[in-house]
């Protein structure tokens, strides 16, 4: 029986249990044929992963993307009778494709077979890869970075594993409830020194680590399978930095970081469900998702609270506890929430009164936008466009802002300059329909029909009924 109501469980041989399904994401029933999902889900994530490639490869950043197979395609031999995961799995098709494509991906789940034996490499009550799993996937990770980080990778005979008693994920989601043995991992050679600052919100985590015995600065996107990686992570860069969550590869965090490596790992489950098409493209910056509580002593606690109220719908507690924050705080250099708490109580009369005042002198990213998207809907689109335009100049390659910006300009008649708004946006992101529909639409405004009929092609392979 299952004991949560967002959480599937399937009872498998030896005492196995695997995760079924957690919420709409239906998975294991996806992943014992794959055939909708390489039609319809394949194209789109290979466009989503390469852009962020290319991403990477203009700033001449080493880029690794990582995928944690799933527990049912690494001990399918355990799965109950009548239940089957294709072969080669959703992970390995991506895996494929992407390499086929010049990205460096890691797909563990043939090395993670191989390993089987006594230690398990995934965990029976649990929906992770245990502890010895995540060294395996580690070693390959390090194999796939390349030779200037091999000085820096823990040996075998550094890492030291027990076992202590538990439920895992999976066993507290039965009934009766499940626990047995999980793995430890100590490696007590190498001393890593946490940075006090983490930030931990609802969804939002971020983690720092300082390794004297480490080589560069990592920044690593991760969910939660990076939990069991993290111990050797944290020992081989000189400074490891863990944001959650994923698949979201914020590049306003790149800029805030300038990290000299980024990995990307994600969850083999996260492979069946459509990413926002502006996953990595928040209107807020990266200090105002995740670094609140680090740079703001007075108010900080207080701004989270009020972003927290936003996101929920709750957009009068918003404003209230924004209000006392900057009440608090005196300096009025943190307007964005209360701004933010007002554009999403549809007052944008109000959100653009406050924010045209203070844009100039903030010089904020967000507080251009939220004036720019006021301003549009009160009817003052040409200066909606000047506030985008202002908003790109301090993030030039966000995707969102290019999009808006493109939009506007067509609905203004400013056909050519629409067109270069839209193609940077769809370079950058390549998931949002719209987008490719308003490009094609642009194209053949301005009479060119050979570059429509190319656009609609490109579109129709993500989106058939463009």
């Amino acid at each position: 029986m299952v004991a949560g109501s967002n959480i599937s469980v399937v009872p498998g041989k030896s005492g196995w249990l695997f995760l079924e399904a957690f919420g709409s994401n239906t998975y294991l029933d996806e992943a014992a044929d794959l055939k909708r999902w390489s039609a319809q889900m394949l194209p789109q994530l290979v466009a989503s992963y390469v852009a962020r490639h290319e991403r990477m490869k203009e700033r001449g950043l080493p880029f690794v993307v990582v995928f944690a197979p799933e527990t049912s395609g690494i001990y399918s031999e355990h799965l109950p009778d009548g239940r089957t995961v294709q072969r080669p799995t959703a992970c390995e098709i991506l895996t494929a494709e992407l390499r086929a494509r010049g990205v460096n991906v890691v797909c563990p789940s043939d090395a993670l077979r191989q390993a089987k034996g006594p230690v398990d490499v995934c965990q029976r009550l649990d929906s992770h890869w245990s502890d010895f799993g995540a060294y395996i996937a580690y070693r390959e990770i390090m194999q796939a970075l390349g030779p200037a980080y091999a000085p820096a990778t823990l040996a075998w005979q550094d890492v030291y594993y027990g076992a202590q008693t538990g439920y895992g994920d999976l066993g507290v989601h039965v009934s009766p409830e499940r626990k047995g043995p999980i793995q430890t991992v100590d490696i007590p050679a190498y001393g890593v020194v946490a940075d006090r600052n983490t930030f931990d919100v609802r969804e939002k985590n971020l983690r720092r680590f300082v390794c004297s015995r480490g080589v560069g600065k990592a920044l690593i996107f991760r969910d939660s399978f990076s939990n069991a990686l993290s111990p050797f992570f944290e020992r081989t860069f000189a400074e490891t930095l863990l944001v959650a969550p994923s698949p979201c590869m914020m590049d306003n965090a790149i800029d805030h970081f300038a990290p000299d490596l980024v990995i990307l790992e994600v969850a083999e489950r996260a492979l069946f469900a459509p990413e926002n098409p502006f996953n990595d493209w928040s209107a807020r910056t990266f200090a105002q998702e995740y670094l609140e509580l680090a740079t703001n002593e007075v108010g900080g606690r207080l701004q989270v609270q009020s972003a927290n109220a936003n996101m929920a719908g709750q957009a009068d507690e918003a404003i209230a506890l924004a209000a006392i924050a900057i009440g608090l705080e005196g300096d009025g250099r943190r307007l964005y929430n209360l701004a933010w708490a007002l554009h999403r109580k549809d007052r944008h009369d109000l959100c653009y009164a406050l924010t045209s005042q203070v844009s100039a002198k903030l010089q904020d990213s967000f507080i251009y936008y939220l004036q720019a998207d006021s301003a549009y809907f009160i009817g003052k689109p040409q200066e909606a466009v000047d506030m985008i335009t202002e908003a790109l100049r301090l993030r030039p390659t966000q995707a969102l802002f290019l999009y808006l910006k493109g939009e506007w300009q067509m609905q203004m008649g400013q056909v050519a300059e629409a067109r270069d708004a839209l193609e940077a946006s769809l370079r950058y992101a390549p998931l949002h329909e719209r987008t490719w529909t308003r490009l094609k639409e642009v194209c053949l405004a301005l009479g060119d029909q050979a570059k429509a009929a190319a656009i609609h092609r490109e579109g129709v392979r993500l989106f058939p009924n463009l």
